[in-house]
């Protein structure tokens, strides 16, 4: 049995931080929120953005690569391309 299932839902991710907070994270976040999918933790470079997008999703929220809950069991990364080369 994979560890990434949920309990109650064999099928749904226990644990998701969205890595951004832009257009994209919240056209997801809001989707995932929609379809009943919780999302833990939202990481953004500005704390404000992180906190407005995890306010909306209501999840937790950090501006530091440090501070992702460890135990996360997807990373849905939703940054621009040069964000990340």
């Amino acid at each position: 049995m994979s560890t990434l299932k949920n309990k109650s839902n064999p099928f749904m991710p226990s644990k998701i931080v969205i890595a951004g907070s832009g257009r994209i994270a919240w056209h997801l976040g809001k989707r995932m929120k929609a379809k009943g999918i919780p999302v833990a933790q939202v990481l953004s470079r500005t704390a404000e953005n992180a906190r407005a997008l995890a306010d909306v999703l209501q999840a937790g929220w950090t501006d530091d690569w440090a501070g992702i809950i460890p135990d996360a069991d997807w990373l849905l990364v939703a940054v621009r391309d040069d964000a990340i080369a």
